[in-house]
């Protein structure tokens, strides 16, 4: 490469550079591996690039500076950037460049001067007219209208102001002396007038015209295209010459060729100059074109200074001169000519003929001018102009692109048009835009765009694996540009993975990657074969810009689809929804109402109180499952945790889930293979596991046939605990194993769908064994192939100690008792009054209702009951205010009564409210049955043994 590379650890010790990079530190590759930069090198921490390296390091970002670096005496453009061992150190020398911008500043300098100083000169030129010694005039157009008068030539003329006049206006006197037509044929042709001793009548005031000689000269003046546009004429007045012939004409003779002379100098003034006969050949020596050329006197007379010419120019330069010899027209081209240090310089020669009188040559005066520096600089402000006008094209093509992005409906679109837009706003004939998943390239997107070129590869298929350059650009998230040079010169980056044999030949390559808002990487774009050229600093910067777009757009475009996504699923779930609950609740009412009519039929009525039942089991899991993923998405589930024996955590989810198995005819058992000790301790919610338990076995012989198997089995190692689910059921399409335990995703969401459920249960396991801390996984071999659940939980460092706990779905024990015990139950709903009313009774307590608070108050001033059952959202009046109310008039009588909260409302936040409010219990509908008994008859003080009979 042509960019020095050096890599440093984070203790600023090298560990890697390449030769260029060598060069750069005056020091070999052996001498600093493994070496501290800084003490390897001090005189590089005296340069401006150690702050910069330090800052690049310590901020972990991009840092770029361009300075001169004393101890290789260049000019170095330096890009620092962090990597994961430490720091990567991209040099290059930009010292030619910085001549060349020094050099164009000169230039430009020197322009400037020039043109004040041609400024300066052309105002004392028209002061020095205005004071010459010659009547001097200017007109412009056909009408010859003046321009310009000194003062002689008004004084010639009675001291009148002539500008603004044409020439027949103001000087009608003239008339018939021949002046106003040479003024038309010089006009006209575009040729000089010169006229010796011409007579002119001038007119006196108050006498008749005075006779006068004059000397004039009519020169034509051009615009910038070269178009005549006026006259310039010069009078000297030689009256006295022409009275005195002989002597005025040997005097003009010799004035006028030391005049013409010292004009064609004058015209021709540059570095070189020569003079030629009317042959065209050097004749004699030229001391400015040896010591230009370094041609010697013999190389150069004759047409030997020919040879001096590029060979290119040589032919067209012979043919130029010799046309100008044959017309006897100035000689004016520009060619190159070989300096004596054998460079060829741009000069731009000129040649005039030296005239007789009688319009012969008598000699050529010429000069050769180098115009080098001139035409570089020219060259480079095109190429800057271009350079401007591209980069202007490009921002414009930039804002198209952003139009046709945003009209994008989905990633691929989105890619298509990025890929499109890249290619033709930058110039390039191959580009390719990959997108990865989850940063992983085996499920990459990718867009290709060729142009004709690459009609071969229009259809390529094969995908990126994400080697080679593209993991440069993709791990550090910087753009990445190549010329071919650099390409050739490391063969590793053409690496492709598998397929690199067909992927389309690069010439020269330009990448940037694709960012998220969190800074991760989406992938990139890059492109290669640039139409003309090498891709540029510009061109890098406008497809950074153009991939910082496609980002965006394509998170927006992600996000969209996923809020889509969102809205679908909660249309599904209400549909799904509103069919689990009408299901069940069919059931329940069309027993109720065969009841009434059949309650002489004992096994009906047997058969369809199972049914209620389980039907209303069904509607309570339901609404808890809901419940659970409401506190799942508001972070409220929370776990109360405490030592857990797991195996019997199992064996309890397996005897609530046995007698449904048993009904559908499958088999269901337990295996369990926990060590020496036989436990299986592990700190946790015991509820929380015996749910997640009874989902997995609940799914299992759901998903599973008559006749098949279901097997739960429980294993231990030193660190693990492992609860595996195994069934002989449906099977898991391999692309349904990825959404398992989403939340409402379920496989088949169709109205014939054969299994029920709001597609929530794997959802809560998933989230539940997280929170202790473990991980759950489903395989599955296929459709028909069955399917394993397994749930690995963490094995604490330190084994608790168990606490006996009766498990959600065990009943309490029905023989409480609650003889004499009076309860005052409070509820609003009439049918859930009436039978809280009647469990109660049926035990031997006396209850006393009321339907809101006010009611509450007056059957507490007839008795005071042992305990207070009340509902939590009461009319008027909550439960919370009732409390406060009853707690101050039983204390305002010495006297304490405890309550039970009952609520619809299950949340542990619901709880912790009833339990500040002064309830001593929280139960939430829909009540089981033993669990008010026994929480009334413990408040009530009768849970002691002998209040426990038969």
């Amino acid at each position: 490469m042509t960019d020095g590379i050096l890599v440093v650890d984070r203790a600023w010790r090298f560990l890697w550079l390449n030769a260029v990079g060598e060069r750069l530190l005056g020091r070999s590759r052996e001498q600093l591996l493994g070496q501290e930069l800084w003490a390897a090198l001090p005189e590089v921490g005296d340069t401006a690039f150690a702050p910069a390296w330090r800052r690049a390091m310590d901020a972990g970002t991009l840092v770029s500076l361009e300075d001169f670096f004393p101890p290789a005496g260049v000019w170095l453009e330096s890009r620092a950037f962090p990597s994961g061992e430490g720091l990567v150190i991209f040099t290059r020398d930009v010292s030619e460049r910085r001549l060349a911008e020094n050099e164009r500043v000169r230039l430009l300098s020197a322009e400037q001067t020039s043109r004040a100083a041609v400024e300066g000169e052309r105002t004392r030129f028209q002061e020095m007219l205005m004071l010459a010694p010659a009547a001097v005039s200017i007109t412009r157009g056909a009408e010859h209208r003046f321009v310009f008068s000194n003062l002689l030539h008004r004084r010639f003329y009675g001291g009148r102001d002539l500008v603004g006049q044409s020439a027949r206006e103001a000087l009608p006197e003239l008339e018939g002396q021949g002046v106003f037509e040479v003024m038309d044929r010089v006009y006209l042709s575009g040729s000089s007038y010169v006229g010796r001793g011409r007579p002119v009548k001038v007119p006196r005031p108050g006498a008749p015209p005075e006779e006068m000689f004059f000397d004039i000269a009519y020169h034509p003046q051009r615009d910038a295209a070269g178009r005549v546009e006026g006259v310039a004429i010069f009078a000297y007045d030689v009256t006295d010459l022409v009275r005195s012939r002989r002597t005025a004409e040997t005097l003009a003779r010799d004035l006028g060729y030391s005049e013409e002379r010292f004009r064609s100098l004058v015209t021709a003034t540059s570095d070189i100059i020569w003079v030629t006969p009317t042959s065209g050949e050097f004749m004699e020596d030229q001391p400015g074109w040896r010591a230009f050329t370094g041609q010697t006197r013999e190389e150069l007379l004759g047409w030997g200074w020919l040879d001096a010419v590029h060979p290119e120019d040589r032919e067209r330069t012979a043919r130029t001169w010799e046309s100008a010899l044959s017309t006897r027209t100035p000689y004016l081209m520009e060619h190159r000519l070989r300096h004596r240090d054998g460079t060829y310089r741009y000069v731009l020669a000129r040649a005039v003929p030296v005239l007789e009188k009688d319009g012969t040559v008598r000699e050529w005066v010429g000069a050769h001018r180098d115009i080098t520096r001139q035409r570089q600089g020219e060259a480079e402000l095109e190429r800057l102009l271009a350079r401007e006008q591209r980069h202007a094209t490009q921002l414009q093509g930039l804002a198209s692109a952003a139009l046709v992005i945003s009209e994008a409906d989905s990633v691929e679109q989105v890619l298509r048009a990025v890929t499109e837009q890249a290619r033709e706003v930058i110039g390039a004939h191959q580009a390719v835009t990959s997108l990865t998943v989850e940063g992983g390239w085996s499920q990459a997107i990718h867009a290709v765009s060729m142009s004709d070129r690459y009609g071969a590869w229009r259809d390529w298929k094969e995908s990126p694996e994400g080697t080679g350059i593209y993991s440069w650009v993709c791990r550090l998230n910087l753009p990445m540009r190549l010329s071919q040079a650099d390409l050739e010169s490391h063969p590793a980056w053409k690496d492709f993975g598998r397929h690199k044999a067909k992927h389309p030949p690069l010439r020269g390559w330009l990448a940037a990657p694709l960012v998220g808002r969190d800074g991760r990487n989406l992938g990139l774009i890059q492109l290669s074969d640039r139409h003309e050229g090498d891709f540029s600093a510009e061109d890098e910067a406008i497809l950074v810009q153009l991939a910082r777009m496609a980002s965006v757009a394509i998170e927006n475009t992600r996000l969209m689809a996923e809020t889509q996504a969102a809205n679908r699923a909660k249309d599904e779930f209400l549909a799904v929804m509103s069919h689990e609950l009408r299901t069940p609740l069919t059931a329940v009412l069309g027993w109720t109402q065969m009841l009434r009519n059949r309650q002489s039929d004992a096994k009906a009525v047997e058969k369809g109180l199972a049914v209620i039942e389980r039907n209303a089991r069904t509607l309570a899991q339901l609404i808890e499952d809901v419940l659970d993923v409401s506190r799942i998405i508001t972070g409220k589930l929370t776990l109360h945790r405490r030592g857990v024996e797991l195996v019997g955590v199992v064996q309890a989810a397996v005897e609530v889930v046995r007698p449904h198995a048993e009904q559908k005819g499958v088999s269901l058992s337990l295996e369990v293979d926990v060590g020496g000790n036989g436990t299986a301790m592990l700190v946790g919610d015991p509820g929380r596991l015996q749910q997640v338990c009874w989902n997995l076995l609940v799914n299992a012989v759901k998903f599973t046939p008559a006749g098949g198997q279901v097997r739960v089995r429980v294993d231990r190692s030193e660190r693990e605990l492992w609860v595996r689910v195994t069934d002989t059921g449906k099977g898991i399409r391999a692309d349904s194993l990825p959404h398992l335990f989403e939340r409402f995703w379920q496989a088949d969401g169709s109205a014939t769908r054969e299994h029920g459920g709001l597609g929530l249960g794997l959802a809560i396991v998933h989230h539940l064994v997280g929170l202790h801390g473990g991980v759950v996984r489903a395989e599955s071999g296929g459709e028909g192939k069955g399917s394993t659940f397994t749930v690995t939980l963490p094995v604490p460092a330190v084994l608790p100690e168990v606490q006996t706990e009766v498990l959600p779905g065990a009943e309490t024990a029905p023989a409480v008792k609650l003889d004499e015990v009076k309860v005052l139950l409070v509820e609003d709903a009439a049918d859930a009054r009436e039978l809280i009313a009647l469990m109660l009774r049926e035990r031997g307590a006396e209850v006393s209702t009321a339907s809101n608070a006010t009611e509450a108050m007056e059957r507490l001033t007839e008795a005071l009951p042992d305990v207070l059952v009340s509902d939590i959202g009461l009319p008027g009046e909550d439960g919370h205010a009732l409390l406060r109310r009853v707690r101050a008039w039983a204390e305002a009588r010495d006297q304490w009564v405890p309550a039970i909260a009952l609520t619809a409302y299950a949340s542990a936040e619901d709880a912790r409210k009833a339990y500040r409010a002064g309830f001593q219990v929280h139960l939430s509908k829909p009540l089981e049955r033993g669990v008010l008994i026994e929480a009334v008859a413990r408040l009530a003080g009768r849970d002691d043994v002998g209040a426990k009979a038969g």
